[in-house]
């Protein structure tokens, strides 16, 4: 997930979804961050229950400041309970956040309960990155810091 020299001062968001919770296309979101003042990288998933905590980690460790990870609603759920598996998952990766200082609270975890949509869901990552702060892991990339 590296991010162009031309960026390195933006915050840099992760917005990892089920194909059946994304209802806008990619780029629209994108570019929705974009005029916030975020760069936002959208990466749809075929189920949420295929995302690794170690690729969250991966993330982290390449300077993202906050991830969301949109499943779908369980009911729907093409896996029975892929939905409920990535729930646990992202628990877990939450624990190891807290523990290494980066900050559990960079990482959100949405199962489609509600009814907030792509956008709805956007708005709450951009909220949690500016409440959160640059990653306390970009000090150590190259390039100026935020």
């Amino acid at each position: 997930m590296p991010v162009s020299a031309g960026q390195s001062n933006s915050a840099r968001l992760v917005l990892f979804a089920c194909e059946q919770r994304i209802e806008s296309d990619a780029q629209a979101l994108e570019e929705l961050a974009l005029a916030a003042g975020y760069v936002l990288r959208v990466v749809p998933l075929p189920c949420s229950s295929a995302l690794e905590p170690a690729i969250v980690l991966r993330a982290f460790e390449e300077g993202v400041d906050a991830i969301e990870v949109l499943a779908c609603r369980p009911e729907i759920c093409r896996l029975g309970d892929g939905s409920r598996r990535a729930a646990r998952r992202m628990s877990r990766t939450n624990v190891i956040l807290a523990a290494t200082g980066i900050g559990a609270n960079r990482l959100l975890f949405r199962d489609g309960e509600g009814s907030q949509g792509a956008a709805a869901a956007l708005a709450e990552l951009i909220e949690t990155a500016r409440v959160a702060g640059p990653s306390p892991l970009r000090k150590g990339l190259p390039g100026p810091e935020r």
